[in-house]
């Protein structure tokens, strides 16, 4: 069902109004998202965070037939919504008028603009698995395990979920609460497996306070190609990679200890080991 629809706070009416091409999907993206925090509206995740679901009441405001009329009708609403008092970010329907937000400049440039501090324990102390027999050798494809890959290979997963559970139970060797791993939200569930489901972080979530030195990061991060279009950034993804990783690692783990991570993602183990060696030099 395409069309407009709206999410309302019936505590004190404030609204965020979107469009969808199918709504169904999109409110459980919403609510996905806002369960992981990872929201991109913060000032409706940071009341979400205060309240509960019961709080928040979801409609439909509109069914829309021609693809065409989408944005239009979407602008159309918004015209009508005081922008002050609601969760939208921005009173255009239309991405093109906006400037990027600060927090995607920050994790987009994270690797440029480390402290030393943190690079010099980071280099120190991060322990790169490297691959064995026991452990599957997978992800070697550019893509692998992109988020391209997880809508192309959903009969593979289960075989990325069973590496990553032999390297946390074999490899690691430590429990849960001593663990952390992340992928794309949206595959979280098909991602998870027997001891290592609960100790999953979101990879743009906050700082956490009980820190986890054994990681999984299973996901391989390529920036957004309608982003860059529409924000018209010039980011090379490497970089971006990377920014992603190491700031998800500084978030979970004390930086202070050795830090154990396993990349099943060829591409992501090469830019880390590269990173590490690069920064040895210097």
């Amino acid at each position: 069902m395409m069309g407009i629809y709206q999410i309302v706070n019936v505590k004190n009416g404030k609204k965020y109004i979107g469009s969808s091409n199918n709504i169904t999907i999109r409110w459980e993206q919403h609510l996905n998202n806002l369960k992981y925090n990872t929201h991109h509206s913060y000032k409706l995740q940071e009341e979400w965070n205060k309240s509960s679901i019961n709080d928040f009441h979801f409609s439909i405001l509109e069914i829309v037939k021609d693809k065409k009329n989408l944005l239009i009708r979407e602008q159309e609403h918004l015209d009508g919504l005081d922008i002050e008092n609601s969760y939208n970010i921005v009173d255009s329907s239309s991405y093109k008028t906006m400037s990027a937000p600060q927090e995607l400049i920050n994790n987009m440039n994270y690797v440029k603009e480390m402290d030393d501090q943190t690079k010099s324990l980071l280099v120190k102390n991060l322990n790169v698995f490297i691959k064995d027999g026991s452990i599957k050798k997978i992800g070697n494809g550019k893509y692998d395990f992109s988020k391209t890959w997880f809508i192309k290979n959903t009969s593979e997963i289960k075989t990325l979920s069973n590496c990553i559970s032999n390297y946390f139970k074999n490899k690691a060797k430590t429990c849960s609460k001593e663990l952390a791993w992340t992928t794309f939200i949206s595959y979280y569930g098909k991602v998870n497996g027997r001891g290592y489901t609960k100790s999953f972080i979101p990879m743009n979530g906050s700082i956490i306070n009980d820190k986890r030195n054994n990681l999984c990061f299973a996901a391989n991060c390529f920036f957004n190609g309608f982003t860059k279009r529409q924000f018209d950034l010039n980011i090379d993804d490497n970089t971006y990679a990377l920014s992603i990783l190491l700031k998800w690692i500084v978030n979970v783990s004390d930086i202070n200890k050795q830090i154990n991570v396993y990349l099943p993602a060829k591409r992501m183990e090469d830019l880390l080991n590269d990173w590490i060696n690069k920064n040895k030099i210097t």
